[in-house]
């Protein structure tokens, strides 16, 4: 992810119009209910990736952010997991085919 990109979500506007929200709220309270969980999901969908290498198949109920770029978010998305998964497999697994089936819930 860009530094640039990281550096905004420091900032209530640029994370409330990432997920679509009309009012902004407090920084402290985006933090904690939805960029620190969706942190935690996004790390769930490496995991899952690693476990899928190793029993050849894995579910994540929480990632899926297919929306959000290394450098922007958008359409509830804040962190690029599927690009986190597939840069991870690339770079330490040495993995260079993917199917990731992802089942849009928005």
């Amino acid at each position: 992810m860009t530094n640039t990109y990281l550096f905004s979500l420091n900032y209530t506007y640029f994370v409330c119009k990432a997920v679509e929200m009309p009012i902004p709220v407090p920084g402290w309270l985006l933090r904690q209910r939805l960029l620190e969980p969706m942190q935690c999901a996004s790390l769930g969908s490496v995991e899952a990736a690693c476990m899928a290498l190793k029993h050849r198949w894995a579910i994540n109920l929480g990632g899926g952010f297919h929306h959000a770029t290394t450098s922007q978010g958008g359409g509830f998305c804040i962190y690029p997991d599927i690009t986190f998964i597939t840069h991870y497999l690339e770079l330490w697994h040495k993995v260079g085919k993917f199917m990731i089936i992802d089942l849009d819930a928005h």
